[in-house]
């Protein structure tokens, strides 16, 4: 949510100017929210698609966008000489490849759903919401695919019966979105990515390498590594790149290992190198791991949060943070980071990571609340790790304790 703690109101009263911004794309704690919500209104989130999305918006009238005749296109006599020596076409609507393409897409889209009466979430700027006497409705955008849910089913159909003039797809039920696999019970989610990782492992030659039971391992000393080649650099990149979107859309398992593998991608190193084939070994082992997000049985919409660090483990002694944030214990949102200032005891690390915990409470409060859900306070937000573990197992012990009785 990057911790935009923006009070609830128009775009005016908060100086947002629409068509200043960039082509805004769903982030990936948002969609899961939204996954989350058509959880608790027992309604399944829907997909929606626009193609050739690009080519419906128009230029803008005061610039003028010439092109060459594309290969294979044939002109008239007339056409041509009408050209001159080198004839040329004049663009009336736009192209994929234009610089300004995304945010005239996105310009048009947006005026379409606020012609519909939506109204632009001003905590995150992909998302729109519309509350009526009928109910509530959201809709998340991600360039050209949709993802909606609403209190009642009616509503989502109405929505893509009024976006026919965008020739918008109804997909029915989300079943994969942006490469996750999407699976819905009666108070839980699923998502999983299990054809993306047996894609990497192909990719890397590590289809039948032998898996391995922790993505991470411990490094050797910084004076005995070596540094890649040029050709062994790029293809690092590529596997960092890919696993950083995994840990973000589905394998929280992984986000720590991601963390440190790509600290040093522009130079990276043979242990560098030897971390990523690693974590490749665990998701091979793992592949088929699905990440279940379960409703718990509370009143309203509660949110809560897990935060840990450690202390002073990197050579700039610098502490990592690590959070989870949950809707009525439905995970939707996590990450791992290094902290940017020296902690000089475990407590302050601690804190730390308790305080940007709070902000990524904070920015779903925010955005819960600008669509009218009903919040139940206080948040909870629970700090170290190793105290959260005492208390699943004392609670786990008391448990058992009354069945013996």
């Amino acid at each position: 949510f990057k911790a935009r703690l923006v009070a609830c109101g128009n775009e005016q009263e908060h100086g947002i100017n629409y068509e200043d911004t960039f082509a805004p794309v769903l982030d990936l704690a948002t969609a899961r929210l939204v996954l989350a919500l058509s959880v608790l209104w027992k309604q399944p989130a829907r997909h929606g698609d626009i193609p050739a999305a690009y080519t419906r918006a128009a230029l803008e009238s005061q610039s003028d966008i010439y092109m060459y005749p594309p290969h294979g296109m044939r002109l008239t006599e007339e056409e041509r000489l009408a050209g001159g020596e080198v004839p040329v076409l004049k663009l009336q609507r736009s192209l994929y490849g234009l610089k300004q393409a995304g945010r005239l897409w996105n310009c048009l889209l947006h005026e379409e759903l606020i012609s519909l009466g939506y109204s632009l979430c001003v905590t995150d700027l992909c998302l729109y919401w519309k509350r009526s006497s009928e109910g509530t409705s959201i809709v998340g955008v991600y360039v050209d695919d949709l993802l909606a849910t609403a209190t009642s089913g009616q509503l989502i159909d109405n929505l893509f019966k009024k976006l026919k003039s965008l020739e918008v797809k109804d997909l029915g039920i989300v079943e994969k979105f942006l490469g996750m696999r999407v699976k819905f019970s009666l108070d839980s989610f699923t998502l999983d990515q299990e054809t993306l990782i047996q894609e990497y492992l192909k990719t890397n030659d590590m289809a039948k390498a032998a898996p391995v039971t922790t993505p991470a391992c411990l490094s050797t000393v910084p004076d005995q590594e070596e540094l890649l080649s040029s050709t062994d650099t790029k293809s690092f990149r590529t596997l960092a790149g890919g696993l950083l979107w995994l840990a973000r859309c589905t394998r929280p398992d992984i986000a720590f290992a991601v963390h440190q593998l790509t600290r040093r991608t522009h130079s990276p190193r043979t242990t560098d190198q030897a971390l990523g084939k690693r974590i490749l070994r665990y998701l091979a082992g793992t592949a088929s791991t699905k990440l279940v997000s379960k409703q718990e049985d509370l009143n309203g919409y509660a949110l809560s949060a897990f935060t840990d660090a450690d202390y002073a483990t990197n050579s700039d002694r610098k502490s990592i943070s690590a959070c989870t944030v949950h809707l009525n214990g439905m995970l939707v949102h996590w990450y791992c980071t290094k902290q940017s200032n020296i902690s000089l005891s475990t407590m302050e690390s601690e804190f730390v990571a308790a305080a940007r915990g709070v902000q990524e409470l904070l920015g779903c409060y925010e955005l819960l609340k600008e669509i009218g859900c009903p919040l139940a306070l206080p948040m909870t937000i629970k700090m170290d790790n190793q105290a959260a573990i005492a208390q699943v197992t004392s609670e786990a012990s008391s448990q058992r304790s009354k069945h013996i009785d």
